[in-house]
């Protein structure tokens, strides 16, 4: 729900805002041991980090919680409950290699439009869902196709879903330095 990411003066929280978050306490739940719960208090926003600021960041992991299996339309997207319990975290910011955007019909019974980023990391191919809400709505926007895009990836690791038992890798957010 948008009004959980207002600040004080009704703005929306954006992608590389740097904000004070009142935190309540911290509510890890199995590999997302990142999890807080957050104070009834608005948001207050202190400033704006650049694209370039992102590189200092990068988190330095062997790999995107192992290989994994595959959804339908994916690539090393998903694992098991038991395999994700050996990760003590759940998000990620990375720089992936040969980072395409993908925007296209997936499934075989139920087809549907989907947007999903094809990239290498550290060796291994992945195809995972784009999460992120602005980006998603900036390919859906656009013809099916590759868009091949330099880009920051903050990915994240779900809990299980309750269709499949499995947890799932997103794209959770798109940092890039041109417009999508």
């Amino acid at each position: 729900m948008e009004v959980e990411y207002l600040y004080a003066d009704n703005t929306l929280a954006q992608l590389l805002d740097i904000m004070e978050v009142h935190l309540a306490a911290p509510k890890p739940h199995a590999h997302q041991t990142e999890n807080h719960g957050i104070a009834p208090v608005r948001w207050k926003k202190l400033g704006t980090a650049s694209y370039g600021d992102l590189a200092g960041m990068i988190d330095n992991k062997p790999s995107l919680w192992g290989t994994g299996d595959a959804t339908f339309g994916g690539m090393n997207d998903c694992l098991s409950p038991e395999e994700a319990g050996k990760y003590d975290h759940s998000l990620l910011l990375i720089k992936p290699t040969d980072l395409k955007v993908r925007v296209g019909i997936e499934g075989y019974i139920y087809k549907k439009r989907a947007v999903r980023a094809f990239f290498e990391y550290r060796g291994t191919k992945y195809a995972l869902k784009v999460a992120d809400p602005v980006a998603d709505e900036a390919f859906r926007n656009k013809e099916d196709g590759d868009y091949p895009l330099d880009a920051f990836l903050c990915v994240s690791l779900t809990e299980p879903y309750d269709k499949d038992n499995r947890c799932h890798k997103l794209a959770a957010a798109v940092f890039s330095s041109t417009s999508y």
